[in-house]
């Protein structure tokens, strides 16, 4: 095959697989387009060079001058149809020099040019019928073609393309120059160059000084290279567009979290010190309740004029800013900001923030909360530490002062690191079974013993014993007392089950602590039945003590919990007595045993005030059948004051001290045991 001929049967592939490509993948000029129809049409445009090229081939290949005239006539119809086509994806994209009307007298001439090439007996081309000879081209190759002088009517559609031509590059020049659009005026700079090179090839033909064929030749690789050139450059700008998308908050147009995460994996990657970092975090207060009394669509419309005050802000000031969580903003300076300084962007960032926001006639005003640290002394490892230490920076903000600007020092944050890791720590010591427990005697006035309250104790592998007063909160602060909770009633019932027989035949109660996390889980009744089922363990064994906390957050799904625990055996203590602010009215709606009466008022039950206070507690408990408990005995003094004031069981130091539960069993429940045993044989004897 010779040169044209395999050029003329490439490019006509080419053109269709364009044509498949346009259609298949979604490039960005795609979405660029106001008319999604215009999207068909340059799909029809690459198709009908396809087939001009596909024709071209034919024509120049056949030795049959009727397959050439039919060739001839096809040619005609498509260029007819590429002129419409052009035209209207050109005009529409555009929008410029479009108007119906010109468009319908175009579409009516493409009609005419077509019924009067299917009725007459010749191409419509050629004023006589036209032979088909051997063309010798300048290199040297020689083609069929067809020969004959060009008809009015032919000379009228090679003029056409002219007037055609000129209107595509008028219409792209108004939009180049009064367009915003950058992408979309590029490819127009580009197309307006195509057309341009193909209007000088028409003129050329007409005016006899250059041949046909090279017009043929010369457009189609203009038109091919055009296309190839602008596919790149789509896929360029395809691959920017999904990477802005990625790193793009949709509502606010500022970096989203994986935007400033690519920029610290960046700046870590050139070398960065990690420990040479400044972050301020704000927090917009209250911001839910925009978005439920202006709705979502407001509350968007706020974060995007609040990220665009940020972001020209950060633009001023070197500073990355990215939409951090819903309602927060992070602004991040690859420097060791001085705290005056650091101090001076936040007072501008709350001024920024306070600023009125106007939207659709709303005057709206905000507040904030700011956080701020440095990365001097914090442990940096990578991207995911940074945000780490944003959230405790925004966290320690909101708890020390809300709707203010703190600063998380480097003492704080070291505190805040260190119960991170007691926190890791403590998980691991759940897990691991390192935490134990201790039992502390209860005694009835007359010295007998009561029962015992189970008390948790955490031996530390490293650190050696760890307080409660530090763990407990830490374990409710962290969401693990539940854990926590679940680990001591696992171990008491298994220390408790190997005495079960002792226990069984004694009047001994082991106090349980529920906190406000365990009871307000749905399951933890038949949590607590399982594990005491487990171990075949009554219920009338338990004390189950309830502090108020517990109570207020859901007071009538707490109380029915307890009056099922009260019906399956337990006995319920209102722990803490005394310290709240509506604990009488419990007295009255819950199924309550006993009242254990805080250590704050056993401190102190020797001054004149406090007596007649647990004088009170004690009628009231009485009045209602309630068995009263004091915690907290430290002394002789005390015992002696509470005893006369008729409290039933006491609790404290001064008895006894909290014990392992093999001490306890050794020093209360075997000489109970041995004591019953001995009774019940001295009462056979006397038999």
């Amino acid at each position: 095959m010779s040169i044209t001929p395999t050029f003329y049967i490439l490019t006509s592939g080419i053109m269709f697989t364009m044509a498949a490509f346009c259609y298949l993948v979604p490039l960005p000029v795609n979405k660029m387009v106001k008319y999604q129809s215009v999207r068909h049409w340059l799909l029809l445009t690459i198709v009908l060079a396809g087939v001009v090229q596909y024709a071209n081939y034919v024509q120049y290949q056949t030795q049959s001058l009727d397959v050439a005239l039919i060739c001839s006539r096809v040619l005609h119809h498509c260029a007819n149809l590429l002129q419409l086509t052009m035209i209207l994806v050109v005009t529409r994209i555009t929008g410029r020099l479009g108007s119906s009307k010109s468009i319908w007298l175009l579409g009516g001439y493409v009609i005419f040019m077509a019924l009067v090439d299917i009725f007459s007996t010749l191409p419509m081309r050629y004023a006589s019928l036209p032979e088909l000879k051997d063309i010798t081209l300048a290199w040297g190759e020689t083609i069929s073609a067809l020969d004959a002088p060009t008809s009015i009517l032919g000379k009228l559609r090679d003029s056409m393309f002219l007037v055609i031509h000129a209107w595509m590059t008028a219409a792209m020049l108004l939009f180049v120059l009064t367009s915003k659009n950058k992408q979309l005026s590029r490819f127009f700079v580009f197309y307006a160059l195509l057309v341009t090179i193909l209007l000088a090839n028409d003129y050329l033909t007409l005016t006899g000084r250059i041949d046909s064929i090279i017009l043929s030749l010369s457009g189609i690789f203009c038109l091919i290279l055009f296309f190839t050139f602008q596919f790149i450059l789509e896929y360029v700008d395809l691959e920017a567009e999904l990477r802005r998308q990625a790193y793009t908050d949709k509502i606010t147009l500022v970096s989203n979290r994986a935007g400033i995460f690519n920029v610290l994996e960046n700046l870590f990657q050139l070398g960065h010190n990690r420990q040479a970092m400044s972050l301020i975090v704000t927090d917009i207060d209250h911001f839910q309740v925009c978005n439920q009394a202006y709705g979502f669509l407001v509350g968007n419309q706020i974060l995007k004029e609040l990220a665009k005050r940020f972001a020209d802000y950060a633009h001023l000031h070197q500073l990355y800013v990215a939409r951090f969580d819903s309602d927060r903003f992070l602004l991040l300076a690859s420097e060791l900001l001085s705290s005056n300084k650091l101090l001076q962007i936040a007072h501008d960032l709350e001024q920024l923030l306070q600023k009125t926001i106007y939207i659709d006639k709303r005057e709206i005003q905000l507040s904030c909360t700011i956080g701020m640290t440095q990365t001097r002394n914090a442990d940096i490892h990578g991207p995911e530490d940074v945000f780490i230490l944003a959230e405790k920076v925004i966290l320690h903000a909101k708890k020390v002062a809300k709707s203010e600007i703190t600063l998380l020092t480097d003492l704080e944050l070291d505190d805040s690191n260190k119960q991170l890791e007691m926190k890791q720590q403590l998980e691991l010591a759940i897990r691991q079974e390192q935490l134990d427990i201790v039992l502390q005697p209860q005694f009835h006035s007359d010295g007998q013993l009561y029962g015992a309250e189970v008390l948790v104790r955490w031996q530390h592998p490293t650190l050696g014993l760890v307080s409660p007063l530090e763990f407990i909160p830490l374990a409710e602060r962290f969401g693990l007392i539940s854990k926590l909770g679940h680990a001591v009633l696992n171990k008491t019932a298994r220390y408790l089950a190997g005495v079960g027989t002792l226990l069984n035949a004694s009047p001994f109660r082991i106090s349980l602590n529920v906190s406000a996390w365990e009871l307000n889980r749905a399951s933890y009744v038949e949590e607590l039945m399982h594990i005491l089922s487990q171990h075949n363990l009554p219920p009338s064994l338990f004390t189950l003590e309830i502090t108020e906390t517990a109570l207020v957050q859901d007071f009538e799904d707490s109380k029915r919990k307890l009056v099922e625990l009260k019906q399956r055996g337990f006995r319920i203590a209102l722990d803490d007595f005394g310290t709240g602010y509506s604990s009488l009215s419990y007295l009255r709606q819950l199924p309550l045993d006993i009242l254990k009466i805080d250590k704050a008022f056993v401190d102190d039950v020797s001054s004149s005030s406090q007596q007649p206070m647990i004088e009170g507690i004690v009628k009231i408990a009485d009045s209602v059948n309630l068995l009263t408990v004091a915690e907290g005995v430290e002394n002789l003094d005390q015992l002696t004051t509470l005893g006369r004031i008729g409290i039933d069981v006491f609790q404290g130091y001064y008895l006894a001290k909290p014990m392992p539960f093999s001490d306890f069993v050794n020093a209360h429940i075997i000489p109970y045991a041995q004591s019953k045993m001995t009774s019940s044989s001295a009462g056979k004897s006397g038999q």
